[in-house]
């Protein structure tokens, strides 16, 4: 009886979903359930993603927290978190595409 009223209550939230967010019954269920085989890790990774790019497009830290039931000051400690992780990538990439460090192109010469 439990799970069919638990199932019944994601029914009807992913319905409610459907129509306020305007998306599909499938993105529904995955913001309510997420997928069993998918790690805490990249739901985590996932989740800040969104955050990151809720926040570019200009929604406050409050208000992403909100959408998350997280308190501001986290929502802001992931972007950044985020943020140097995507400078520290694009430096390796940089580095990589161009020959490695500076002392290595030069011996390269």
């Amino acid at each position: 009886m439990a799970k069919e009223l638990a199932g019944r209550e994601i029914g009807y939230y992913s319905l409610t979903l459907c129509l306020i967010k305007k998306m599909t019954i499938e993105e529904a269920f995955q913001v309510i359930a997420p997928d069993p085989n998918t790690s805490r890790q990249d739901l985590h990774l996932e989740q800040t993603r969104e955050m990151y790019a809720m926040w570019k497009h200009g929604m406050t830290l409050t208000e992403i927290g909100d959408v998350f039931h997280t308190k501001s000051w986290k929502v802001g400690q992931r972007i950044e978190r985020y943020e140097k992780d995507l400078k520290r990538k694009r430096r390796t990439n940089a580095l990589n595409t161009v020959g490695g460090t500076l002392h290595e192109q030069v011996i390269a010469r």
